[in-house]
C-alpha cells in the first residue's frame, strides 16, 4: 500500500517514518485487504496490545532472517567443498533459485540441473 492510499482510506497523514511502520504492520498480516486494514487501523491505532504483538512479530522475523542468512552461508560452504554431490540437500534447505544464485555468484560450475533451471526460470528479453 502506498502512503497516499493509506491517507485516502483513513484520513490520517503520518510521517514517512510512521507510515513505514504502519505498512510493515499491514504486510505482516496475510490475506487482509487494504480497506479492512485501514478501517481497523483507524479504530485501533493506539492499541498497546497490537503494538506489543507487532513488536514481537518483528523480533521473530529478524530471528528468521538471521537463520536464513546462516543457512545460505552453510549451503555456500557445502557447495564449495562438495559441489553437486550435496545439491539435492541444499535445494531442500534453501530452494533451487538460491542454490543456482550461489553457484553463479561463486563462479562455481553449473550442472545439468542448474542449466535446466536457468532455461525454464530466467527471464530473457
Amino acid at each position: 500500500m502506498t502512503l497516499q492510499e493509506f491517507i485516502d482510506r483513513t484520513g490520517i497523514n503520518p510521517s514517512v517514518e510512521e507510515f513505514e511502520k504502519i505498512n510493515d504492520l499491514y504486510m505482516a498480516i496475510p490475506n487482509l485487504d487494504k480497506d479492512t486494514f485501514c478501517k481497523d487501523y483507524k479504530n485501533h491505532r493506539f492499541s498497546v496490545i497490537i503494538s506489543l504483538l507487532f513488536g514481537e512479530h518483528q523480533r521473530l522475523q529478524s530471528v528468521v532472517d538471521e537463520s536464513h542468512k546462516a543457512e545460505i552461508e552453510v549451503v555456500r560452504s557445502l557447495l564449495t567443498k562438495f559441489g553437486d554431490e550435496v545439491r539435492p540437500h541444499c535445494v531442500k534447505l534453501i530452494g533451487e533459485a538460491q542454490v543456482v544464485k550461489i553457484k553463479l555468484e561463486g563462479l562455481m560450475p553449473l550442472g545439468e540441473e542448474d542449466r535446466t533451471w536457468l532455461i525454464y526460470n530466467a527471464r530473457f528479453n
